[in-house]
C-alpha cells in the first residue's frame, strides 16, 4: 500500500507541478500577450500620429502650391490683358503714330526754314544806323545790332538823381562830373 499511497501521492504531486508550471506559463503568456497588445497599441497611435502630421503637412503644402499656381495664373492673365491692349493700341493708333512720326520732322524743317527766311530778311534789309549826336558832352551812343536798340553810355563819376517835377514819365536825370559841364 505504501507504493500506492506514494504513487497516488506523486500522480497528486506531479499534478500540482503540472498546474503550477501551466499557471505560470499562462501567466507568462497573458504578460507577453498584454505587452505584445501595449507595443502595438503603441506603434498604431505612432503610425497615427505621424499619418495625422503627414497629411496635416500634405494639406498644408497643397494649398501653398494652390494659392502659388493661382498668384502665377493671375500674372499670366494680366500679361496676356496688357499684351492685348497693346496690341489693341498698336492697331488702332497705327495711322495716328504714323502720321505723327510723318509730320514732327516736316514741321520741324518748316519751322526751321522759317526762322532762316526771318534771319536772312532781317540781314538783307538790314540799314546801318545812322550816327547820331550824343545828348551830353562825353557821353557814347550805341547802337545795337539789327539797330534794335541804343544804349547811351556815361563819362565815369556821371550819377542817376531824381528828375525835377514835370519832367515827364520814363525819364531817366544824369549828373555829370563838373570836369565834363
Amino acid at each position: 500500500m505504501k507504493a500506492g499511497l506514494s504513487k497516488t501521492h506523486l500522480h497528486e504531486r506531479l499534478r500540482q507541478k503540472l498546474d503550477q508550471n501551466a499557471d505560470h506559463q499562462l501567466d507568462s503568456l497573458v504578460t507577453q500577450i498584454e505587452n505584445f497588445v501595449t507595443d502595438i497599441n503603441e506603434r498604431v497611435e505612432s503610425g497615427l500620429n505621424t499619418t495625422g502630421s503627414d497629411i496635416d503637412r500634405f494639406t498644408t503644402s497643397l494649398s501653398q502650391k494652390l494659392v502659388s499656381l493661382d498668384r502665377q495664373t493671375d500674372d499670366w492673365i494680366d500679361k496676356a490683358e496688357t499684351a492685348a491692349k497693346l496690341m489693341k493700341s498698336a492697331r488702332l493708333g497705327w495711322i495716328r503714330d504714323g502720321l505723327f512720326t510723318l509730320m514732327i520732322p516736316l514741321l520741324v524743317g518748316a519751322l526751321m526754314s522759317g526762322i532762316v527766311g526771318a534771319l536772312v530778311a532781317t540781314l538783307m534789309l538790314w540799314t546801318p544806323p545812322e550816327p547820331q549826336p550824343a545828348p551830353t558832352p562825353g557821353a557814347e551812343l550805341t547802337t545795337g545790332l539789327g539797330g534794335l536798340g541804343q544804349v547811351l553810355r556815361h563819362p565815369p563819376g556821371s550819377e542817376v538823381v531824381p528828375c525835377p517835377l514835370r519832367s515827364g514819365s520814363g525819364s531817366i536825370c544824369v549828373r555829370l562830373p563838373r570836369e565834363n559841364r
